[in-house]
């Protein structure tokens, strides 16, 4: 990816809500100083449960839109 293309993907995160999420009883820790990367098999629920975490985040005021990052080097 060029740095144009990290521009544009940054800037359609950000300006893009996020997508409806339901709760699971699975989460992703929130209250840590470190970044977390999430792996699995595909078609798992690996970018709705970031996105569930990041929608909680948001909400619970832990963090604001331009401190989240999310990048999807599948689709260019």
């Amino acid at each position: 990816m060029r740095v144009e293309d990290f521009k544009s993907v940054i800037a359609e995160f950000l300006n893009n809500d996020l997508p409806p999420t339901v709760g699971r009883e699975i989460s992703l820790p929130t209250d840590v100083n470190y970044i977390v990367t999430l792996t699995g098999g595909r078609r798992a629920g690996k970018t709705y449960l970031l996105f569930h975490t990041i929608r909680k985040l948001l909400e619970e005021k832990k963090a604001s839109k331009d401190e989240i990052i999310y990048v999807d080097f599948e689709h260019p």
